[in-house]
């Protein structure tokens, strides 16, 4: 790919994300669309495509979507992250085991594959489970307030009330 067709898809990238962030969801679909048809290898706009249909609640458009962008790239952490997102959504806990796993495998010291699979844990009950991958990404990095909110969290609810506050209070 040359410099030209680098940048401009680095600018188109960063129009979507802005789209993004102001729920433009019409927008990040069209565009995003335009871009797959002329460069289908580009994994971040299905991601965005994806995001987009989710937010739009087109549940399972969007795992089509990412399963477009797990074959061109089967070791993205994001589009895996977002696959385990989906299945979460759609209650297919197997499904979302499944790709946090594989993730996992691929790069065991993610922060954001870690608590979105910590969070998945603490919503069937495996406050255990979570909590170690909460401490776990912790380990990796202490400077995250929503990670420490849902540690004390998960602590409140197995009743350890003196471990909960020492997690909120940082």
């Amino acid at each position: 790919m040359d410099n030209n067709n680098l940048n401009y898809l680095k600018s188109e990238l960063k129009k979507i994300d802005h789209h993004f962030e102001l729920k433009d969801f019409n927008y990040v679909i069209q565009k995003s669309k335009k871009i797959i048809k002329k460069n289908p290898e580009q994994v971040p706009f299905y991601n965005y495509l994806g995001l987009a249909y989710r937010q739009k609640g087109k549940l399972y458009l969007a795992e089509k979507i990412f399963h477009e962008a797990h074959k061109i790239n089967p070791n993205s952490l994001s589009v895996l992250t977002n696959l385990a997102a989906i299945y979460r959504h759609l209650e297919d806990f197997t499904q979302s085991i499944k790709y946090f796993e594989i993730g996992i495998k691929i790069n065991p010291n993610n922060v954001n594959i870690l608590c979105n699979y910590a969070n998945l844990k603490r919503d069937l009950n495996d406050l255990e489970g979570s909590i170690n991958l909460y401490k776990k990404a912790l380990e990796i990095d202490n400077n995250l307030p929503i990670v420490l909110q849902n540690l004390a969290g998960a602590y409140q609810i197995i009743g350890e009330f003196d471990l909960s506050i020492k997690y909120l209070k940082i």
